[in-house]
């Protein structure tokens, strides 16, 4: 688990692919994402891959570390000018698996090498995963429910192909084919093709609801065979294969991109010889050859600006400005377009003040043109520091420079070129510079060699909790609730004010049963698995927390963990993330939702409400955690209040610019994004009551690299790391300690708001500390909503 994911890029100048050492990444042709992805440095969770599934020892693993992960005996991974070499060792099963991008085709191919060296015959069914974008990046992150819509699927059986085309939404929209195939190579005599091939294009059903992409049906499971209007589309085929002791297996996993359905079944057929393969991976080698000697660069130069794009695609604080430069900024992205830039595409900075120092900026001309013909556009800003004076020998110069690679690139267009005079450009712009940049490199310091050479820092390691039991405690069942036509899930309550969902082993809804909660300018939506997301005046705009838009993962960006201090055990008092195999229930009300779970011998009652009252309310959201001891021996509890802080529309854009600090006056982490167009003085704020005995804001250190919200570092460590401040992958992280008696009951209470200012946001805090705070907002919220919805009353004979 390296400390960034580090990538690669693949390119035939029209088809382009990015891997991460993890198997993550994403395809596009054209300027349009084939396949969904999203940055995210710490769990780096998207990207095709190849399930491999041994039924008879019902053991599952992929052929790269995304998305099973887990412990591997031996893994390798190497990245070379061509191509991608992913190696691992599972139960004495040796996979490789290469992956290029064809030179003359648009086409990339993952070539998989399977081979036995146990002693007995293996039967393995392999299954490739493939989630549809087939749009710009932009457009798809803000909202890809919407662009799923307009995606169309089609399995073609003599072919074993699946096929997927974009219904255009205008006339002037380039049509878009994509086509897949898992193919066995017909020289492998010893494994006949199923006669009863088996897809899949909706991913709902591949995943299925209350499972994850780490062990989804569809790769343990016979597959459904769904095509055409799927909500949510995806490819996925299947093929079985036998492995004798000793023997080898290669399979392609094939995805072809173009303008029409003629053109990418062609491809499909020509690459389902093996030759034609074979000839692309060669090739592939002969064209990367002949880039360098194009671009008039050597191996090493294209291996570090292979690097330094991993830092462009995932911003770190290795390569960005100091952390109290980002501090120091004030202003947002429109700040940039006086200077043409757009703040859209990653922006790397490159500051000069002498002559002597211009090899840096030849060797960034160099990077930009590779990494544009590598499918990867960046704005490259050249900020000449040179003192004012009539002769300006560096500007002319980098002039000079700029003009003899401006016939492969733009000059103050978006992902061009760009160089600025630093002294006419006012402090506050140059500060914002420095911070929207993904990379700020200094002349000064030296070449690019040395620039991507400085020592990558080391978290502190802390002290993990040693468990000292290891038996679990037993619980009460859940209470049985009397509901008005139970359906098996839910049903209203005999007073009809709520809806209680219930969730028993290995149940879930078929969709997230949502309750929306709200006061005329602060909100938060939460599902019956605790999942959803928390706003502050405008729900996409200012999203305090992320919101996945996903109804079959649904994931969880706000958590409570319960850890047992003594055992280690921990869960969540809600199904989302940690679901446990004991009943939950969710009840919904109108402006509050209450979720009851036992387990460990801890009975949980928590209470979500926003409060709302004849003034608007609060723009705060409340939780009221309710324990209570159902052992006969003394608990020491650890509660973790974990909350994925976005403060604006996605993460991508605004983890770069979020500033988290400790504020000891409050006894609350607060939060501020600057950068946000519409809310940049807006302070965001998170505690808990009583008070907190550690803290985090960053998320890296609270998951650890690789890992999810379901088996989180920082539930292994006594307590949180401490780090917040600029830079980081932000969230908010509080934990505290308690103890309870025998039978006995404690409450405590997260709060999560934003303010418009840091004295008003320790006002808030405070309010919502004082003894009653939480009772007294909830009878009022209660009072408020029946008010509203008390004031007609229909009566029929019909109860049903």
């Amino acid at each position: 688990d390296t400390a960034i994911p580090l990538t690669l890029l693949l390119s035939n100048g029209r088809y382009g692919l990015m891997l991460t050492n993890n198997g993550g990444g994403y395809s596009q042709w054209g300027g349009q994402e084939l396949t969904r992805w999203r940055a995210d440095s710490t769990c780096d969770a998207m990207g095709s891959c190849c399930y491999i599934h041994e039924k008879d020892a019902e053991r599952l693993w992929s052929a790269t570390p995304h998305p099973v992960g887990g412990p591997v005996a031996g893994y390798s991974v190497e990245f070379t000018l061509d191509r991608a070499i992913f190696q691992r060792i599972d139960d004495k099963i040796h996979t490789e698996t290469e992956v290029i991008v064809s030179p003359e085709d648009d086409v990339e191919v993952r070539r998989i090498t399977l081979v036995n060296r146990s002693s007995r015959t293996r039967r393995l069914n392999l299954t490739s995963y493939l989630e549809l974008s087939m749009a710009p990046h932009n457009a798809d992150r803000q909202h890809p429910a919407f662009n799923k819509l307009f995606i169309q699927t089609e399995a073609l059986p003599e072919q074993r192909a699946l096929l997927a085309y974009r219904r255009p939404r205008s006339e002037n929209e380039p049509p878009l084919y994509v086509a897949h195939a898992l193919m066995l190579a017909p020289t492998e005599a010893n494994n006949p093709l199923d006669r009863d091939w088996q897809f899949e294009t909706d991913r709902a059903r591949f995943i299925g609801r209350g499972r994850t992409l780490a062990r989804p049906m569809g790769a343990v499971q016979p597959l459904g065979n769904s095509q055409g209007f799927v909500l949510d589309p995806i490819f996925s085929s299947r093929l079985t294969l036998t492995l004798e002791p000793g023997q080898r297996v290669r399979v392609s996993l094939v995805l072809a991109a173009g303008d029409s359905r003629e053109s990418v079944l062609q491809l499909i057929d020509k690459f389902s010889d093996p030759y034609a393969t074979e000839r692309a991976m060669d090739f592939a080698w002969h064209s990367a050859q002949q880039q360098l000697q194009m671009l008039r660069i050597q191996p090493d130069d294209a291996r570090r600006f292979q690097q330094l794009a991993s830092h462009l695609l995932f911003p770190n604080q290795l390569l960005r400005a100091p952390e109290e430069r980002l501090a120091e900024n004030h202003k947002g992205q429109a700040g940039l377009w006086p200077y043409a830039i757009s703040g859209d595409l990653p922006i790397v900075l490159i500051t000069i003040d002498e002559t002597r120092a211009v090899s840096l900026v030849r060797q960034m001309l160099q990077a930009h043109t590779y990494w544009r013909m590598h499918g990867f556009s960046t704005d490259l800003v050249i900020l000449n520091e040179e003192s004012a004076s009539y002769e300006r020998p560096l500007q002319e110069r980098l002039e000079q420079l700029i003009q003899a690679h401006a016939l492969s690139a733009a000059v103050d267009q978006p992902g061009g070129i760009f160089l600025k005079s630093a002294d006419h450009i006012p402090e506050e712009d140059l500060k914002l510079l420095k911070a929207a940049a993904g990379v700020v490199l200094v002349a000064a310091r030296g070449t690019l060699p040395q620039q991507l050479g400085l020592p990558v820092e080391t978290p502190e390691q802390l002290e993990r909790l040693i468990r000292k039991r290891s038996t679990r405690e037993p619980s009460a069942p859940l209470p049985f609730m009397e509901l008005n036509y139970f359906n098996s899930l839910g049903g209203f309550t005999p007073d009809g004010r709520e809806y209680a969902i219930y969730l028993g082993p290995d149940t879930s809804t078929p969709a997230p049963w949502v309750n929306v909660i709200a006061n005329p300018h602060f909100g938060t939506l939460v599902s019956e698995t605790g999942s959803g997301f928390t706003w502050y005046g405008n729900s996409q705009r200012n999203r305090l927390t992320s919101w996945s838009n996903d109804p079959v993962l649904d994931p969880a960006s706000e958590a409570i963990y319960i850890r047992d201090e003594e055992s280690g055990a921990f869960w969540s008092p809600t199904a989302a993330p940690i679901r446990e195999q004991t009943a939950y229930r969710a009840r919904h009300g109108a402006g509050y939702t209450v979720f009851e779970h036992n387990s460990n011998g801890i009975e949980q009652e928590l209470t979500v409400m926003v409060p709302v009252d004849e003034h608007g309310g609060a723009p705060v959201k409340l939780q009221r955690l309710r324990l209570t001891n159902g052992s006969s021996r003394r608990r020491r509890l650890s509660i973790t209040y974990y909350v994925e802080l976005t403060l604006g529309e996605n993460r991508e854009t605004s983890r770069m610019h979020t500033l988290t600090h400790w504020d000891d006056e409050a006894r609350a982490l607060l939060a501020q994004n600057r950068y946000h167009p519409e809310f940049p003085e807006r302070v965001t704020f998170a505690a808990v009551t009583p008070d907190t005995d550690s803290y985090s804001g960053d998320r890296t250190a609270f998951i650890g690299r690789n890992r999810t919200l379901a088996n989180p570092l920082a539930m292994e460590q006594i307590t949180l790391s401490s780090r917040t401040g600029a830079g980081l992958d932000p969230c908010a992280a509080l934990r505290m300690t308690l103890e309870l008696g025998p039978h006995e009951q404690r409450e405590l209470t997260c709060l999560l708001g934003q303010a418009d200012s840091v004295p008003r946001a320790r006002e808030y805090v405070r309010s919502f500390r004082e003894d009653h705070a939480f009772a007294n907002a909830f009878e009022q919220t209660r009072a408020w909503w029946d008010s509203l919805l008390g004031t007609i009353e229909v009566q029929t004979p019909e109860l049903a």
